[in-house]
C-alpha cells in the first residue's frame, strides 16, 4: 500500500483534521429556526391565520379542529424536514472526524470503525458496503486524499458484477423513506378533513335530510352545515323559518361573516319577529328606531331618536312615520315638504297617507291612483330566473306582497273599501304562504290611519312578533 498511504479525509475537512464550524452552526441556526418556527404556529401569526381559516367551517369548534387538521401536521411537517437536515449534519460531522491510513497491516481507521482489508465492494447511494471476512461496513464516498482521489478506489476491493440486496440500503435511502412514510402520516389529519369537507358538500347538494345527518355524523362541521342550508334560495315559509333558525345557530356557532347580522335582521322583520331581532342582535340605533315603528310604540320611536346621533337623511322617512303614529299630521305634512319627493312604492305610500291625514285630500287621491300601479313606481326588480341561493328569490313574492298592500292603501284612500279590503286579503294569504308577515307592518299601519275598522285592524293590528297563522317560527 506504499503508494497509497493516505491520509484519507472527508472532503469537507482539511488537514489536521478538524471539523468545519458551519457544521455547527447550521445545526444551531436550524434549532433557532425550529422555536421560532414552533412559536409563530402555537402562539403567533400562523396560529391566528389557521384559525382564521377553520373558523369558516367550524365556528366555536375551530379551536380543536385548527390544532388537529392544521397547526399539528404543519409543525410536524416542518420537524420531520428539519429533523431529517439535523440527523444528515450529525453524519457529516461524524464523517468530518474520520480518517483512513494505510499501512503494512492495512487500512488504519480513526474515528469510526472501517475494513482494514477489504475484499469484495457492493456500490449503494452515496457510497459502498464492503466485505472483509464476512462482515459488511457502509463506507460513504468522499474520502479522499491530498490529490483528491477517492478511498473506494484505492482500497483494493473487488465490485460485485451480481445485483446484491444491500445495493438497495443506504443512509440516503433510509432517510428518504422515514420524510415520505412521516409526511404521509402528518398529512391525514389534513386529507381527512378535506374528505369530509367535500362530503358535506355533496350532501348538501342531496338535500337537507342528508345535509344534517351528515352535520350529525361530523359535529366539529355543524356550523358549515348550518352555513351551507341558509344558501338555498326560499320563496316558501318552511324554507324561510329553517333558514332563520339555521342562521340564529350560526350567530351562536359560527361561522360569522360581515353581512350576516345585517341580513339576519332583515329576514326577522320580515318574518314578523321583530321583538326577537330586538333581544338576540343588539341592533343598532338605527335598526331598532325602526323596530319601535313597527310595533307601533311612538314614545319608544321618539326616544330613540332623540338620544342617538342618526344622520337627518337616514331618517327621514322614519320621522314621518313617527308623527303620523303620534297623530301630529300637520306637522308630518311640513316635514314632508323640507326634502325632495320620494318616488319609490314605500315612497309614495308614506307620502299618500301623509297628504291624507293631513287634509291635502287632491294630493293624496293623485297619490293614490298611482299606487294602483305599483308596477310602474320606482322599485327593486328581479329580472330573469330567481337564483338557486342567497335571498333573490324572496324578491317576487315581496314585490307582490308589496304591490297588493299598495292597491289595498290606493284604494282605501280613494274610498273603495271593498276593493282595499280585497287586494288586503291577497296580499296577506301572500305573506303567509311565503313566511313574510313583516313585510306589511307599515301598510297596515297606513291602512289603520286611513280606514280604521277594517281587515287590516281586525285581525292585524298584529304586533311584528305575532308570527301569522300557520307560520309561527321554532323556539330559536
Amino acid at each position: 500500500m506504499s503508494e497509497d498511504q493516505g491520509p484519507y479525509v472527508y472532503f469537507l475537512t482539511r488537514l489536521p483534521v478538524r471539523v468545519p464550524l458551519m457544521i455547527r452552526l447550521a445545526q444551531w441556526g436550524l434549532l433557532a429556526v425550529w422555536l421560532m418556527f414552533g412559536h409563530w404556529i402555537f402562539a403567533g401569526r400562523g396560529y391566528r391565520y389557521l384559525l382564521q381559516y377553520f373558523s369558516v367551517y367550524h365556528g366555536v369548534f375551530a379551536d380543536n379542529v385548527a390544532l388537529k387538521a392544521g397547526i399539528l401536521p404543519n409543525w410536524g411537517l416542518v420537524t420531520l424536514a428539519l429533523g431529517a437536515l439535523l440527523l444528515w449534519l450529525q453524519l457529516l460531522w461524524a464523517r468530518c472526524r474520520t480518517s483512513v491510513r494505510g499501512e503494512e497491516a492495512g487500512w488504519v481507521w480513526s474515528g469510526r470503525k472501517g475494513p482494514a482489508r477489504p475484499t469484495r465492494a457492493v456500490l449503494t447511494a452515496g457510497g459502498a458496503w464492503l466485505s472483509e471476512n464476512g462482515r459488511w461496513y457502509l463506507v460513504p464516498k468522499g474520502y479522499v486524499d491530498a490529490g483528491g482521489r477517492d478511498w473506494l478506489l484505492a482500497s483494493g476491493a473487488t465490485r460485485l458484477a451480481v445485483f446484491h440486496w444491500r445495493s438497495l440500503i443506504s443512509p440516503l435511502t433510509l432517510l428518504l423513506l422515514v420524510l415520505v412514510a412521516g409526511a404521509y402520516a402528518l398529512q391525514r389529519p389534513v386529507v381527512g378533513h378535506r374528505e369530509t369537507r367535500t362530503s358535506i358538500y355533496l350532501a348538501a347538494e342531496r338535500g337537507p335530510s342528508e345535509l344534517q345527518a351528515a352535520a350529525a355524523q361530523h359535529p366539529d362541521f355543524r356550523p358549515w352545515a348550518r352555513y351551507l342550508s341558509a344558501l338555498a334560495a326560499c320563496d316558501k315559509a318552511a324554507c324561510l323559518r329553517s333558514q332563520i333558525t339555521d342562521r340564529l345557530e350560526m350567530m351562536c356557532i359560527g361561522p360569522n361573516f360581515g353581512g350576516d347580522g345585517g341580513t339576519l335582521f332583515g329576514l326577522l322583520l320580515l318574518a314578523g319577529r321583530s321583538k326577537l331581532a330586538l333581544k338576540v342582535m343588539h341592533p343598532s340605533p338605527g335598526q331598532a328606531l325602526d323596530i319601535a315603528l313597527r310595533l307601533g310604540h311612538p314614545e319608544k320611536a321618539k326616544a330613540i331618536l332623540e338620544a342617538s346621533s342618526l344622520a337627518s337623511g337616514a331618517v327621514e322617512g322614519k320621522r314621518e312615520l313617527l308623527l303620523l303614529e303620534e297623530g301630529r299630521y300637520g306637522e308630518a305634512w311640513q316635514q314632508a315638504q323640507t326634502h325632495a319627493a320620494d318616488d319609490t312604492l314605500s315612497g309614495v305610500a308614506q307620502r299618500t297617507v301623509v297628504a291624507q291625514m293631513s287634509g291635502h285630500q287632491p294630493v293624496a287621491r293623485a297619490l293614490a291612483v298611482k299606487l294602483l300601479s305599483p308596477g310602474l313606481l320606482r322599485q327593486v326588480r328581479l329580472e330573469g330566473a330567481a337564483p338557486d341561493t342567497g335571498l333573490g328569490a324572496l324578491q317576487r313574492p315581496v314585490r307582490d306582497v308589496k304591490h297588493s298592500a299598495a292597491r289595498a292603501l290606493g284604494f282605501a284612500v280613494l274610498g273603495n273599501l271593498p276593493q282595499a279590503e280585497e287586494a288586503w286579503d291577497r296580499a296577506e294569504k301572500l305573506a303567509v304562504v311565503v313566511g313574510i308577515p313583516g313585510a306589511l307592518d307599515r301598510e297596515r299601519i297606513y291602512l289603520d290611519l286611513v280606514a280604521p275598522g277594517g281587515s287590516w285592524s281586525g285581525r292585524a293590528r298584529r304586533r311584528a312578533d305575532s308570527p301569522a297563522p300557520g307560520a309561527a317560527l321554532p323556539n330559536a
